[in-house]
C-alpha cells in the first residue's frame, strides 16, 4: 500500500490521479467527523470540501514523514467547523426576549442545550494536550483500536487506554463541576 508521504509527494509532482486516491483514502473519515462537528449533511459537506481544498494548498508545508495524514486533516476540518461556527453564531443571534414570538419552542431549546453540551465536551477536548487529542479524535472518531493508535504516536497500548481514560475522567470532573455552578 502507498504510504501518505508516498501520495503526497507523487501530488506535489502533479502526478495525475495522486490527490484523488488521497482524498479516497480519507475523505470518509474526515466526512463522518465534519457530521459530528456540524450536525448537518450541508455543512459537513462544506467542511470536507474546505478541508480537502486546504490539504490540495498546503500540501507542500505537511511534513508527515511515516505518519498518517488522517490527524492533520481531522485538525484542518476541525478548524474549519471553528470559523463556521463562528460565522453563523455571529447571524443567528436572537434575544432572548424575542424567542418566543420567532417560533423557538421548548423541544428546540432542548436540542440547542444538546449542542451546547457537545460543544463543551469538543472544546475542552481540544485544550487538551495535542498528542492526547490526536489519540481521542484516531480512536474515539475514526475507531482505530488502541494497538493502532499506540503504534502510530509511539506509545504503549495501556498508554493510549491512560491517555483517553485521564480526560474522560477530566470531563467528568468539569462535567460536575459545571453541573454544579448551574445550581
Amino acid at each position: 500500500m502507498t504510504t501518505d508521504h508516498q501520495l503526497v509527494t507523487r501530488a506535489l509532482r502533479g502526478e495525475p490521479g495522486a490527490f484523488a486516491e488521497f482524498h479516497d483514502r480519507y475523505a470518509a473519515n474526515v466526512l463522518r467527523y465534519a457530521f459530528a462537528l456540524a450536525h448537518n449533511a450541508e455543512d459537513a459537506q462544506d467542511l470536507l470540501q474546505d478541508t480537502f481544498i486546504t490539504a490540495w494548498h498546503k500540501l507542500g508545508d505537511v511534513q508527515l514523514g511515516t505518519l498518517s495524514a488522517l490527524p492533520w486533516l481531522l485538525v484542518t476540518c476541525r478548524n474549519h467547523a471553528h470559523n463556521l461556527r463562528r460565522s453563523k453564531s455571529i447571524r443567528a443571534a436572537v434575544p432572548l426576549d424575542d424567542a418566543r414570538d420567532v417560533g423557538i419552542t421548548e423541544d428546540h431549546l432542548d436540542r440547542l442545550a444538546r449542542e451546547e453540551e457537545l460543544r463543551w465536551v469538543l472544546k475542552t477536548i481540544w485544550l487538551a494536550d495535542e498528542t492526547d487529542c490526536r489519540i481521542v479524535e484516531a480512536c474515539i472518531v475514526e475507531g482505530m483500536s488502541y494497538r493502532d493508535a499506540a503504534r502510530q504516536f509511539g506509545l504503549t497500548e495501556q498508554g493510549v487506554a491512560k491517555r483517553i481514560h485521564r480526560l474522560r475522567s477530566r470531563l467528568s470532573g468539569l462535567r460536575t463541576a459545571r453541573e454544579g455552578e448551574g445550581s
